[in-house]
């Protein structure tokens, strides 16, 4: 293909290197593009759809990327799906100026080390889906020091990691949530490293959804966000925590179950929910045979 063409499969296809020229439009048209050595990107522009029905680019293995990013690249991803491949990183961004902008397809059924690799650059998802994969840490997106945005009708679901959670950041990584989902994902969904924060859009739409734990345990984990404390946009994947606001920001606070022993009466409250800063509220009251209750205390 030349500079600025569409190029459109017409049947299923398999290539061993693909390199890409300036402005080239790929459309899978319905079609399937194996690709053992993956899509290489170095100072180019691409752009990936499916003007059919159940395209998809796979096939790459062992060290090259279904996409990679090298040097001043950009992907925009509009239909399609990227699946089916068995590598370290099945989209990969390797320099400060790679850009990949999704905006919707599926980028599903990969395994490896990490689905999408953030090392620098931008993954920013407008939509789409990212669901289905296997992979260690980050088996969905792996952030290190570049950035992640998400905005509404993005969803990333249903991925396996083997530890950690679907969406790891760390390092000098950058979170920015404007919508959108990270749910269902085994082990955890959304995990900040030490140091790392979530920058909070104004404006979240209330199907927002996002699972969240940090390595620090409680503590602040937004830059914004006060908000949405009474919302549920942003749910502890951590049983020992909860999110509440503090300033203008979110952060978690540690559980403490109450059991209320009635010592031979009965009691319509077995137990009651609080955190270490909040006050019980109406406590239940038990009653009992010729007795009259005088008050709680701590056993």
């Amino acid at each position: 293909a030349n500079a600025g063409e569409t190029v459109q499969l017409g049947a299923n296809a398999e290539a061993t290197i693909v390199s890409v020229p300036e402005g080239v439009t790929l459309d899978l048209n319905g079609h399937t593009l194996t690709l053992p050595e993956g899509i290489g990107m170095d100072f180019t522009k691409l752009s990936i759809c499916d003007c059919g029905s159940g395209g998809k680019i796979t096939g790459a293995s062992g060290f090259y990327p279904a996409v990679k990013l090298s040097r001043s690249s950009t992907v925009n991803f509009y239909s399609g799906e990227i699946s089916g491949n068995n590598i370290y990183y099945t989209v990969h961004l390797n320099a400060a100026d790679n850009y990949f902008n999704m905006y919707g397809g599926k980028i599903s059924g990969n395994s490896g080390t990490n689905t999408v690799r953030v090392y620098e650059g931008q993954f920013h998802m407008y939509g789409g889906q990212i669901s289905g994969n296997t992979g260690s840490y980050g088996a969905a997106v792996s952030i290190e020091s570049g950035s992640f945005i998400m905005e509404p009708g993005a969803v990333i679901e249903n991925n396996t990691p083997s530890g950690t959670a679907a969406v790891y950041a760390t390092g000098t990584s950058s979170i920015t949530i404007n919508g959108g989902q990270i749910r269902e994902n085994a082990c955890g969904n959304l995990y900040l490293d030490s140091g790392v924060r979530i920058s909070v859009g104004s404006q979240l739409p209330d199907t927002t959804n996002i699972g969240v734990s940090s390595s620090q345990g409680a503590g602040v984990f937004t830059n914004g966000g006060a908000q949405y404390a009474q919302n549920n946009y942003f749910k502890s994947d951590n049983p020992s925590y909860v999110v509440c606001a503090d300033g203008n920001n979110l952060k978690f606070v540690s559980c403490i179950t109450l059991t209320f022993d009635p010592n031979g009466g009965t009691c319509a409250t077995a137990s009651q929910e609080v955190t270490f800063d909040q006050k019980c509220g109406n406590a239940p009251v038990p009653t009992r045979a010729d007795h009259e209750f005088m008050g709680w205390y701590f056993a």
